[in-house]
């Protein structure tokens, strides 16, 4: 984001330079032709010829000004080009380390959850053999209890351990995007 911003700010910056050289060209031009014209008023030739030369002079001054604020502006351009590709090429890497992240957390959590299956699974069948062997009804209510307070143990255990492997997942994803938008400086 703070790149974003600096790109901006740099790109700001190089309109506006380019604004006031194209300005300053431009006035430039305008105050020589200005006071060719002023001198040309008289009825004097020479001073006529004079006054076209110097305002021919006043344009070549101008159009230079312009051609000179022109390639700065490209140049500026050209650095400004280069330090967004630089903050694209940090964004794919942040996105290709985050993927990665991703994968690894989907298969730790699928895990998790074909072993939460399992056991519900078996949990389930022994209930059915204890419940067939069940002899009056005093019996069927407290296991039926116990059936109760297990999976309700058994679903918060879970829900536990899967909302810290998301955290724990999205701590390395963070990890992962931060290193890459700002790597650690060498030297």
């Amino acid at each position: 984001m703070e790149r974003d911003q600096q790109s901006q700010k740099a790109a700001d910056r190089a309109v506006d330079q380019a604004t006031e050289d194209a300005k300053a060209g431009f006035g430039n031009g305008i105050d020589n032709a200005q006071a060719s014209w002023n001198r040309a008023t008289g009825q004097n030739p020479d001073q006529a010829q004079e006054a076209v030369s110097e305002a021919a002079k006043g344009a070549q001054a101008m159009f230079g000004n312009l051609r000179d604020g022109a390639d700065a502006a490209l140049d500026r351009n050209a650095q400004l080009a280069e330090q967004l590709s630089e903050v694209g090429k940090c964004s794919l890497e942040a996105v290709a380390a985050s993927s990665k992240v991703i994968v690894k957390g989907a298969g730790i959590l699928s895990r998790e959850a074909a072993e939460y299956g399992r056991k519900n699974a078996e949990d389930a069948s022994g209930a059915i053999q204890r419940v067939s062997q069940v002899r009056n009804p005093a019996d069927l209510f407290r296991l039926q209890s116990e059936f109760a307070q297990a999976a309700v143990d058994n679903a918060v255990g879970y829900s536990t351990r899967m909302s810290e492997a998301m955290i724990g997942l999205a701590g390395e994803m963070a990890e992962a995007i931060a290193y890459r938008q700002h790597p650690p400086r060498n030297g």
